[in-house]
């Protein structure tokens, strides 16, 4: 698009983002990952996949983490698989069933423009608990006439189980965050098990019709009636990704002693590592009281006592946090680009200027930032040394390019 890059280079520009700015310039680049642009999968959530020892994934490929989402909404897919002959109770807990396949559905809002079909992000509809647990017992209907396991623990994220059958084998959807904003067209779920001789998968005739099914009981619902009178969004579809098998191919490592995020992917893997997740704290200041209290780290009560124990021989050993935010993803895809920017500066006042001080003060060892976009991430390390490597000049812009 002309003028694109300097439209970019001048929003980069505008940020107020000083500590996040010095991270950048001094850091080291240590990794790197470049998809393509109809990569189903979304950089951060292959970020995630290889830390934690998962397969591959290929261009085609969802990132197969519903049954780690799940672990994250207090469900337990091995139960599921335990028993055959136990079934979902009503609350929503998992109480069993030999199934093998899980598929994250949320609750959507497809808009119909003159040329195509727009994904509006799940996240902005404002579904209420009394709204999905009306318009979700549709979906447990066609789901217990197919076989199918049906379970809605929160009103935005369900999933959709399968023990023996077709319709999730092979299915391949991608993230909301991956074709929101956009013609769903190439987004849609597509099926790898009808691949042609050059791999291509045709969409899946299975999901659409179920999709269509479902479509129709939703049209004239009473929820969407009541939707549209107040000028919401009507809920017309449900978008599904993450399709995965429970157990997984391999058993998660354990890269991180705790994950602290708001996405239930991350959260669900640390689970399934055997390590503790949490949800994301305030700022870094609750982060560190938080870690004080539960024990993760040490109650050090200045900067001076944190250098006189560290490397000593009762030290505990070093503890490796993830955080992970989502704050500039829903500013990204409204194209709401002054949210963006105060989400940035609040993110630098709240997050990266409290750790570079304690980067400087001898508080951490290593911070490690991953920004990714929606073909890349890039990963980069910045110890205390590199803070007084002045030659490096690295700008955002330049990162991104």
């Amino acid at each position: 698009m002309a003028g694109a890059e300097r439209a970019l280079r001048a929003l980069l520009t505008a940020r107020e983002t000083p500590a996040f700015d010095t991270l950048l310039r001094r850091a080291r680049l240590i990794d790197s990952d470049t998809g393509d642009d109809y990569q189903r999968s979304l950089p951060h959530e292959r970020w995630l996949s290889r830390r934690y020892g998962l397969p591959p994934i290929h261009a085609a490929q969802d990132a197969p983490l519903a049954p780690f989402m799940m672990l994250a909404d207090g469900l337990d897919p091995s139960a599921m698989a335990a028993d055959p002959d136990r079934t979902i109770d009503e609350a929503g807990a998992m109480a069993s069933g030999g199934v093998v396949q899980w598929a994250c559905l949320e609750p959507a809002h497809i808009e119909v423009t003159h040329d195509r079909l727009v994904l509006a992000h799940p996240q902005t509809l404002g579904i209420d608990a009394t709204e999905a647990t009306h318009l979700a017992e549709e979906i447990a209907t066609s789901a217990t006439a197919r076989g199918l396991y049906f379970v809605a623990p929160s009103p935005t994220r369900w999933y959709l189980g399968e023990r023996r059958g077709t319709l999730l084998a092979g299915l391949h959807g991608a993230s909301p965050l991956r074709a929101a904003g956009r013609s769903i067209d190439i987004w849609l779920p597509v099926d790898e098990t009808q691949a042609d001789a050059e791999g291509v998968a045709p969409r899946s005739s299975r999901w659409m019709g179920f999709q269509t099914e479902l479509q129709m009981a939703w049209h004239a619902h009473p929820v969407n009636t009541m939707r549209e009178a107040r000028g919401a969004r009507a809920v017309n579809a449900v978008w599904l990704h993450g399709r995965g098998t429970w157990p997984p191919p391999a058993i998660p490592d354990a890269p991180f002693s705790i994950t602290f995020a708001d996405a239930a992917a991350a959260r669900g893997l640390s689970i399934a590592a055997g390590r503790p997740a949490r949800p994301l704290p305030a700022n870094f200041a609750a982060l560190c009281a938080g870690l004080r209290e539960s024990g993760h780290v040490a109650d050090t009560p200045n900067p001076d006592e944190a250098r006189r124990t560290q490397g000593g021989a009762g030290d505990s050993p070093p503890q490796t946090i993830l955080i992970q935010t989502d704050a500039l993803s829903l500013p990204m895809i409204d194209e709401d680009w002054r949210s963006w920017l105060d989400a940035f500066a609040a993110l630098d006042q709240s997050w990266f200027a409290p750790a570079l001080q304690a980067l400087r003060e001898h508080v951490i060892d290593e911070i490690r930032l991953t920004p990714c976009g929606e073909q890349a991430a890039k990963t980069l390390s910045i110890r205390r040394g590199d803070l007084l490597a002045f030659w490096r000049r690295r700008t955002f812009a330049g990162l991104l390019s």
